[in-house]
């Protein structure tokens, strides 16, 4: 694939190329071809479909750009980059784990144990989870604010005054809904329908929040996992 660097370093372009982000590496995928390649053909089941169909680990639980930061002062690549660096340490661990059908020692058990915490983190569902944790309450509390139409004036123009400032856990949701300027009927009928978790989830939680949450929770959970035999 076509390397990016120069554009993540701060050159212009003016082509914007894709960069596949896994959240399965494809050294990992690779060991369920023939080939052991990440060029090899492995057989994916889409579980929202459901349905099969032949790819590649080069192509198959993959984005572009999905761990993606932005953060000043730092590489919009950083958090991917640290992941590689976890996904290479544990590579030679998998391999000598299938061929010699042994357990690894201490130090290659860290490894793997690093590996697995970085897989339960990062993955799609698990960002879901996350988002959820954010988004399902924030209906809960519009659902409180929208109880009248008297009451959301009051809590637009308590976020008009300072009243409700970015402190609060729920601000910024508020403040999107209150900049969509919609009326109270159409509002409350979006508060209460059954996408609106989802379109919300898309809209509230961004992609570097989503990999600090993938990398607060994969520090989180490594040394459990590291004190297991």
């Amino acid at each position: 694939m076509t390397s990016d660097e120069g554009q993540f370093k701060g050159k212009t372009s003016k082509v914007s190329r894709a960069r596949l982000h896994h959240y399965v590496p494809q050294s990992y995928l690779a060991g369920f071809t023939l080939s052991g390649s990440k060029h090899g053909r492995i057989w994916v089941l889409d579980a929202d479909g459901p349905k099969m169909y032949k790819s590649s680990p080069a192509k198959t639980a993959a984005q572009a750009h999905f761990n993606r930061i932005e953060v000043p002062g730092l590489d919009p690549n950083a958090v991917e980059d640290l992941f590689a660096k976890v996904e290479s340490r544990t590579v030679p661990v998998l391999k000598q784990i299938a061929v010699q059908h042994v357990l690894p020692n201490r130090e290659d058990l860290l490894a793997l144990s690093d590996f697995v915490a970085l897989q339960h983190a990062r993955t799609p569902l698990s960002r879901r989870f996350f988002a959820d944790t954010v988004v399902r309450p924030f209906q809960i509390v519009m659902k409180m604010y929208l109880s009248s139409p008297e009451r959301w004036e009051e809590t637009k123009e308590m976020l008009k005054a300072g009243e409700l400032t970015p402190e609060y856990p729920f601000y910024e949701g508020i403040k999107l809904l209150v900049e969509d300027d919609l009326p109270y009927g159409e509002l409350r009928r979006f508060v209460w329908n059954s996408d609106f978790v989802e379109r919300m989830r898309q809209r509230l939680i961004s992609n570097t929040l989503h990999a600090y949450n993938a990398l607060d929770a994969y520090e989180s959970m490594a040394p459990f996992l590291a004190d297991r035999t």
